[in-house]
């Protein structure tokens, strides 16, 4: 990477910062102003069933970004919740 490009991506990390678990990250109840970036530890995609369980969709490892289809939608359809204490930097969705 040239010297413009790690100045870029140091500017987006600065912004980094450690959750607990348990976190949402996106709810389904609306659409998201920015998606997340994992840098460490583990979240979950899922989506609460009729009778109120959980179903868990996908796991989210360091380096995944939390669902860049939430960039189009004006709403999820499902949330995002962190299964450990966890690094995780905020996009913008522009």
């Amino acid at each position: 990477l040239d010297r413009r490009d790690i100045d870029a991506l140091n500017t987006l990390l600065a912004g980094r910062r450690r959750l607990p678990a348990g976190q949402i990250l996106v709810d389904d109840c609306a659409a998201p102003a920015s998606i997340f970036l994992i840098l460490d530890g583990m979240a979950c995609r899922y989506k609460y069933l009729a009778g109120g369980q959980r179903q868990i969709l996908g796991y989210l490892v360091p380096g995944d970004l939390c669902d860049l289809q939430f960039i189009a939608a004006s709403r999820p359809d499902h949330c995002v919740a962190l299964l450990c204490d966890s690094e995780v930097v905020k996009l913008s969705r522009r």
